[in-house]
């Protein structure tokens, strides 16, 4: 057991028991006498058992070096991080034990433990996550989902500007029940490139920090002095699939998905697809089987330029607040 203080976080969809010095979370991030088993995540000494099989490899996008190894065996995951430690989750999804280097950056090794650690956890023990930034809208949360790189933080922000409240960036809880899909607000602090956050706020917009090492994105804390956030769970209105083109003569054009292509659309918008392999993928097809038929799911198309987001925002809402958007297709 850790000698550091410990305590309790609100996790993904469970709240989490840690010693770790995680930084800048507003008060609502932290819980008190929750009744809810609790994840832990605390500091490991000694040997790790056996990794198992190699499941993904990563590079660095910046240097091209080797940057991090995932593993998948009998006794769980392990992130193998190159310069930062080493994470292991336990095949339940109940236990995180991490061993950081000497000189270690704490902000890697915290967005490692938010995002993908956390995140595999969660889906472990059998939730639903979208790889999405959604917004509140209107009483219900709109996810817009698309692979890394593609905007979804950006449109997000552009919401945020305009006053929407943040639900989440890069992850989307869910939890199912009789009336359908209810998305989970996580942490409230979304990731941008200096040039995104300079033109949705203007050449005054503050600096951040870096959100990892590896990419050219800073972190930004929301509702502290810029935007709102959504502080409770909220309907899954609709999830949008982000299909930006580099043709400049491409329209704003909404279209909905259903059926098998919406499944598998929606099966590509699961986080961390890269990892779902056994019960983790069985449970994202189901999932995405149900949400199919639980929501509308909607491909956006539009040019990629900055000066499109004004339009596309608009756009976009009317075309949700237009009548027969209330349930999928």
């Amino acid at each position: 057991m850790s000698s550091r203080p410990i305590r309790k976080l609100q996790g993904i969809l469970a709240p989490v028991l840690t010693d770790f010095a995680f930084r800048d979370l507003p008060p609502h991030c932290w819980q008190d006498g929750e009744d809810l088993p609790p994840v832990e995540v605390l500091a490991h000494h000694g040997a790790f058992p056996e990794p198992g099989d190699l499941i993904r490899d990563l590079e660095n996008p910046l240097t091209g070096q080797h940057l991090l190894s995932v593993y998948e065996g009998e006794h769980g995951l392990q992130w193998r991080v190159d310069g930062l430690g080493t994470f292991w989750l336990d095949a339940t999804g109940w236990r995180v034990r991490y061993a950081l280097t000497p000189d270690a950056s704490l902000a890697d090794a915290e967005s490692l433990l938010l995002g993908p650690v956390l995140g595999v956890a969660a889906q472990q023990r059998g939730e639903t996550l979208l790889h999405a930034s959604s917004v509140l809208v209107d009483g219900g949360v709109v996810a817009f989902s698309a692979p890394h790189g593609m905007g979804k933080s950006t449109l997000a922000a552009s919401f945020i500007e305009a006053g929407l409240p943040l639900a989440s960036d890069d992850i989307l809880p869910l939890r199912w029940t009789s009336q359908g899909p209810l998305a989970e607000p996580y942490f409230p602090r979304t990731k941008l490139r200096e040039d995104s956050l300079r033109t949705l706020r203007g050449e005054a917009a503050p600096g951040g920090e870096p959100a990892v090492s590896w990419f050219d994105k800073q972190r930004h804390r929301v509702g502290d002095g810029w935007g709102t956030v959504a502080l409770a769970a909220a309907p899954l209105r609709t999830v949008v699939f982000l299909n930006p083109s580099a043709n400049p003569r491409q329209p704003i054009d909404f279209s909905r998905v259903t059926g098998m292509d919406a499944v598998l659309l929606l099966q590509a918008c699961v986080y961390s697809p890269q990892t779902l392999r056994g019960p983790r993928a069985v449970r994202a097809l189901e999932a995405s089987t149900h949400l199919a038929n639980s929501v509308p799911v909607v491909r956006a198309a539009y040019h990629r330029d900055y000066g499109v987001l004004p339009d596309l925002r608009r756009a976009l809402l009317d075309y949700l607040r237009a009548p027969g958007m209330a349930v999928a297709g």
